[in-house]
């Protein structure tokens, strides 16, 4: 003759009592600890990523800076020298004038 089967739950009834105790408690702190953790990194990745994008735009601008000031130097001097040409101040065909011209040019740039 067969014993009526018990329901499921009734295994764990079985359980010590201090297990049944703790183990909700202990996953709970671990669940806790863990998406606290997890939200921290996340925060953190994020606070670098916009940082290392300000950096990247402050070089960006410094490049830009520099290379407009690099660049602007010859552009100025070659107006010079065209208006020096078109006032008459400037002899081509006198290659020493020229040159003195253009090295003094140079020096003040």
């Amino acid at each position: 003759m067969r014993l009526p089967a018990f329901p499921n739950w009734f295994r764990f009834a079985k359980l010590p009592l201090r297990f049944v105790l703790i183990a909700p408690f202990v996953l709970q702190v671990t669940v806790a600890v863990g998406l606290t953790g997890y939200l921290s990194f996340r925060n953190g990745q994020q606070t670098v990523n916009n940082l290392s994008g300000q950096i990247r735009n402050q070089i960006s601008d410094r490049i830009q800076d520099k290379l407009n000031t690099y660049f602007s130097a010859p552009k100025q001097l070659n107006q010079l020298n065209l208006q020096a040409i078109q006032l008459n101040l400037l002899k081509l065909d006198d290659f020493e004038s020229t040159g003195q011209f253009f090295l003094a040019a140079n020096a003040a740039f």
